[in-house]
């Protein structure tokens, strides 16, 4: 790892290379890093932690089939090389890359999603959402109300890799809903989300 002072700001450059680890950039950073489990599986994870006196407050990410996000930690992400870009809002930087490889040298023989985002929560009229898939296939969505009566269904095309749509609520009555996704082979259940005023 080098250090270079540049503007009063500093940038650590590391390649982390092995499965199933945790990476120690510094005694005040270190990566925990959950490999996917093949070579189209949406389930590997990148989670940054932090000891001491430096906290980010913004991140910028960057991956393979253009991937961008602004989290401060990536989860359901395909195997691949990862960029971060964290600052902490006095000139202090960490610049990082980070590879999560495939634990099996094989694809999935089955449909497989993960829903990644719901956005935003609390919302008023709209819910953006994104979900990941590893090959393109059709899900249905079911919008159920807290108390298990089903509020509408609609079926999603998913592209191989990222799909991002706004689903549309606006008329819908204030109150907690679930979104629950289903393909022929599974079902994912969304956290609740609320519909204000």
């Amino acid at each position: 790892m080098k250090q270079i002072l540049i503007s009063a700001c500093f940038f650590f450059v590391l390649t982390v290379l092995h499965a199933q680890r945790e990476h120690v950039n510094s005694e005040r950073l270190r990566f925990k890093i959950k490999d996917a489990s093949f070579l189209d599986s949406y389930d590997g994870r990148i989670v940054p932690k932090f000891s001491g006196g430096f906290k980010c407050c913004t991140y910028k990410w960057t991956g393979p089939d253009n991937f961008i996000s602004t989290d401060s930690m990536l989860v359901n992400i395909k195997p691949g090389t990862y960029v971060v870009r964290m600052n902490d809002g006095k000139c202090s930087f960490f610049n990082d890359t980070i590879h999560v490889i495939s634990r099996s040298n094989t694809y999935q023989t089955q449909k497989s999603f993960v829903v990644s985002r719901v956005h935003p929560n609390p919302f008023a009229e709209e819910v953006e959402i994104q979900l990941r898939s590893n090959i393109v296939q059709t899900v249905q969505l079911e919008i159920f109300y807290s108390n298990g009566q089903v509020y509408a269904r609609k079926h999603i095309s998913l592209d191989e890799g990222e799909t991002n749509f706004r689903l549309d609520l606006g008329t819908a009555p204030s109150g907690i809903y679930v979104l629950n996704f289903c393909n022929s082979s599974n079902c994912k259940m969304t956290e609740r989300i609320i519909k204000l005023n």
